[in-house]
């Protein structure tokens, strides 16, 4: 027995055909729409300098306050300084007075770090 070929179907099938869409446009410039983008922009980045604005001048405002806090505080100590120099200039012996230099100076001489008075080591 010869096996004969079978047919399944005499029809013929056409391959499946490409729809064609119509073609997409490009889409255009859209200035309004990038005009809004850079407004609110804008916007914001002002909003953002008047903060940090506001923080500066709050940082300045107590660096001010600090600077004006260690003057008094520096007035303070000189007139404390001052008077304990009074105190050991009335406390000395009438026979060392005569000798020692008057009070206004003694104040106003300047100590260096290094114990040097006016640049003179002793």
């Amino acid at each position: 027995m010869a096996h004969a070929p079978q047919v399944i179907s005499a029809e013929v099938v056409a391959p499946p055909q490409l729809v064609s869409m119509p073609p997409v446009p490009r889409k255009r410039f859209n200035a309004p729409r990038l005009y809004r983008l850079l407004t609110v922009v804008l916007l914001f980045m002002c909003a953002l300098i008047l903060v940090i604005m506001r923080a500066q001048d709050h940082t300045i405002q107590t660096q001010r306050q600090l600077i004006r806090e260690l003057y008094r505080d520096s007035v303070e100590l000189k007139s404390i300084k001052m008077r304990e120099a009074q105190k050991q200039h009335q406390a000395k012996p009438q026979s060392q007075q005569k000798h020692s230099r008057p009070l206004h100076r003694q104040a106003r001489l300047h100590v260096l770090t290094d114990g040097c008075i006016r640049g003179i080591c002793g």
